[in-house]
């Protein structure tokens, strides 16, 4: 999508859900070293500033932004779907691509945590479900505690990581194990494109991911627990 395209969007949203409000609007991406969106009133000009980065999103992931960015100026709450639907994308398809400089030092991670020792899991999940064929990473904890990403592993860096949540009393060895081969799955499986975009997880991802032992019992835990770690 373009500068013009973007803003004939985001005039038709304004015209949609605030009728009533009197104001010019312009909207356009501009070069980002993050995901970062602005959205400012200039007397009556509305003007939304859309990171580069999502200039090739799905006009859907665009209207929800820009509906959002709307809310934020006129000082509505966006629902929490809209949230969802936006970091969701964000997450999947814009993250994983950021450039290196703009992460942490790998040399900050460390598999031994006061439950869990990644290193040690890695080196059993490899040889029950690999055949002990994929090339250890560097392994470690996160920095810091993640509820929205449980972890991930940087293709470019050879970085797994497992969100520090986890490393708890509370949780079970499986549901780290789980979670490990997740990231383990990625090392194996390579990203694959359909239709100009990149999947991250293709049916091959998600076939063999639900072999894990107890595949069904460990997402309701995830689901009922996560929240209370």
């Amino acid at each position: 999508m373009n500068n013009t395209q973007l803003e004939a969007l985001y005039r038709g949203l304004l015209q949609e859900y605030f009728p009533r409000k009197s104001y010019d609007l312009r909207a356009f991406f501009y070069p980002s070293r993050s995901v970062r969106h602005t959205v400012e009133r200039k007397r009556n000009v509305i003007v939304i500033r859309i990171a580069k980065s999502l200039q090739t999103a799905p006009e859907y992931i665009l209207r929800v932004l820009g509906l959002i960015m709307l809310l934020k100026i006129f000082r509505y709450r966006a629902n929490r779907e809209l949230n969802r639907v936006y970091r969701a994308y964000v997450r999947e398809h814009i993250l994983p691509e950021q450039p290196l400089q703009h992460r942490a030092p790998s040399s900050r991670y460390t598999p031994n945590g006061k439950y869990y020792n990644l290193d040690a899991l890695f080196d059993k999940l490899n040889g029950l479900y690999f055949a002990g064929r994929l090339q250890k990473p560097l392994i470690g904890w996160s920095l810091n505690p993640s509820y929205r990403r449980l972890g991930f592993y940087d293709r470019d860096r050879n970085l797994l990581v497992v969100s520090r949540i986890f490393d708890s009393k509370k949780v079970p060895q499986d549901i780290v194990e789980f979670l490990l081969y997740h990231e383990m799955l990625h090392i194996d499986i390579s990203i694959t494109e359909k239709n100009g975009r990149r999947r991250i997880h293709p049916p091959e991802f998600l076939q063999r991911e639900k072999l894990f032992p107890n595949y069904e019992a460990i997402q309701r835990w995830l689901k009922r627990r996560l929240k209370r770690l």
